[in-house]
């Protein structure tokens, strides 16, 4: 038979035994919550910097292209240049949207991430008529291509009660691969390392808009 003492030293044992568990599953759930929390705010952040690159889109002359800047961003490319190109001037618009409105250490990545951009000629009734500068739309970096196709545009149109209306739009996508600011092992079988990002903007662009039929 144990004595009291023995006995409440056991008692003790299994508590301290008891807390160091539950104190480990609730630090791997609370540092779980905090990275999905970090992940949150970057989509966010991603989707805002999409927005704004597609409003900055509206109303500018989709024509308005450089040879070095389009179908892809070339070193020759320069920023004066890029100014001056559609679809290099709005995903710069883009790229510095991400720079002020989050965390300047987290950038996008040249070598893994991209911005895409399509312009589309939409006509009542028919669809996607043209498809602006490639069927794949235009690369800031030259590592992704769109991942809407045609068809897809035409179902976000019919989900919008746009398809009997002859328009123009902007589709501004991001590609952005999310590493763990916590950078915990444990974390990586829940949440990929790095994370792939997509997001986007569809927005009405003027000047892609078809030429109204003549009236008799």
């Amino acid at each position: 038979m144990l004595h009291k003492h023995q006995t409440r030293r056991r008692l003790r044992g299994q508590s301290l035994l008891e807390l160091a568990l539950s104190l480990t599953v609730m630090l791997i759930i609370f540092s779980g919550l905090v990275e999905v929390g970090f992940l949150i705010g970057q989509y966010s952040l991603l989707v805002q910097a999409a927005r704004n690159g597609a409003r900055y889109a509206i109303d500018f002359e989709h024509t308005d292209i450089e040879p070095a800047c389009t179908p892809v961003r070339t070193p020759a490319c320069t920023d004066a240049v890029c100014v001056r190109d559609f679809y290099c001037a709005t995903a710069d618009t883009v790229e510095r949207n991400l720079s002020y409105l989050g965390d300047t250490s987290t950038p996008l990545d040249p070598a893994r991430d991209d911005i895409i951009i399509s312009v589309f000629t939409i006509s009542r009734g028919l669809g996607v008529v043209a498809r602006y500068p490639t069927p794949t739309g235009w690369s800031y970096y030259g590592n992704e291509r769109s991942q809407f196709t045609n068809a897809d545009v035409e179902r976000m149109i019919n989900e919008r009660g746009l398809a009997y209306m002859d328009m123009g739009a902007v589709l501004v996508e991001i590609v952005y691969h999310y590493h763990h600011r916590l950078g915990l092992p444990w974390i990586a079988p829940f949440i990929p390392n790095p994370k792939r990002l997509h997001v986007y903007s569809f927005m009405p662009q003027d000047s892609a808009a078809p030429d109204p039929t003549p009236t008799p």
